[in-house]
C-alpha cells in the first residue's frame, strides 16, 4: 500500500515539475519578445542585439533587414512557424519566402534517388528474409 502511495505521489510531482517547468519556459518567451520589440522600436539597439533576440525568441537566424520585414508582416506568426517547421529548406530573403535546393544539379538528385530506392529495397528484402527464417527456425 505504501509504495503504490509513493508511486503516485512520486508521478504527481513529476507532473507539478513539468508544469512549472513549461510555465517558466513560455515566460522566459514572452520576455524575449518584449525585449525585441524594445530593441526594434528603440535608435540606439544595435542590429546584432536584435538579431540575437530574434533568435533566442524563435531559434531563427535572420539578418537585421529580414527581421525588421517580417516583424513589420502581419501574416508574420505564420510565417515564422513555417520557417520553424521547414527550417533547411525554407528561408526568408528580402521579404520574400525562398525554396532552397536539396541538390546541385538534376544528376545529383538522380544519384541519390536511386541510392535510396536501393537501401529501400535492401530493408525490405532482409526483413522479408529475417521473417521467413524466423518462421522456418520456429517450425
Amino acid at each position: 500500500m505504501t509504495s503504490i502511495i509513493t508511486v503516485v505521489l512520486s508521478v504527481l510531482g513529476s507532473i507539478i515539475v513539468a508544469y512549472i517547468s513549461n510555465n517558466k519556459k513560455e515566460e522566459r518567451k514572452i520576455q524575449l519578445f518584449e525585449k525585441l520589440s524594445t530593441a526594434l522600436s528603440q535608435e540606439k539597439s544595435t542590429k546584432l542585439e536584435v538579431c540575437e533576440y530574434f533568435r533566442l525568441a524563435t531559434g531563427l537566424r535572420m539578418n537585421y533587414s529580414d527581421v525588421k520585414s517580417l516583424v513589420d508582416d502581419e501574416n508574420s506568426i505564420w510565417l515564422v512557424y513555417f520557417l520553424q517547421k521547414n527550417s533547411g529548406y525554407v528561408q526568408y530573403k528580402d521579404g520574400k519566402l525562398t525554396h532552397t535546393k536539396r541538390f546541385a544539379s538534376e544528376k545529383k538528385r538522380k544519384i541519390f534517388l536511386m541510392i535510396e530506392s536501393l537501401q529501400h529495397k535492401y530493408m525490405i528484402y532482409t526483413s522479408a528474409g529475417m521473417y521467413i527464417l524466423s518462421f522456418i527456425e520456429s517450425v
